[in-house]
């Protein structure tokens, strides 16, 4: 249940995770919900092998920065949307998380001189 770009989960290891922790009754933590907007665009302008490449970068960086979590379950559910299930943690613990991983991807894309992409984080 591995996504081919990003060797990250895939939508069915998130369905399967997501799963079983609402079967153990979890009472702390969060699902964040990523997507890169104006990945078809960039797809279409510099080729579907640049687009690849930049969500593999976009998920080492997403790893990077939820490493101090003990047990998380980070996965590729689209072509540019990500889902991390975050027991355990708590809401601030989450919101600084999700506010450092903003950060990084825009200071990500800045590197790459990529402006015409916005990443948006949804969190419950």
């Amino acid at each position: 249940y591995q996504d081919q770009v990003t060797c990250l989960g895939n939508r069915r290891y998130f369905d399967m995770q997501f799963n079983q922790l609402l079967s153990e009754k979890l009472v702390l933590g969060s699902l964040l919900l990523i997507e890169l907007q104006g990945l078809k665009q960039y797809n279409e302008s510099k080729g579907y092998k640049a687009g690849d490449q930049l969500i593999k970068q976009l998920a080492e960086t997403i790893q990077d920065n939820f490493l101090d979590i003990k047990l998380n379950f980070i996965a590729r559910t689209g072509g540019s949307t990500f889902a991390i299930l975050t027991p355990n943690t708590s809401e601030e613990e989450v919101s600084q998380l999700a506010t450092g991983l903003i950060h990084a991807i825009e200071e990500s894309l800045h590197s790459k001189k990529i402006a015409d992409m916005m990443i948006h984080i949804g969190i419950v």
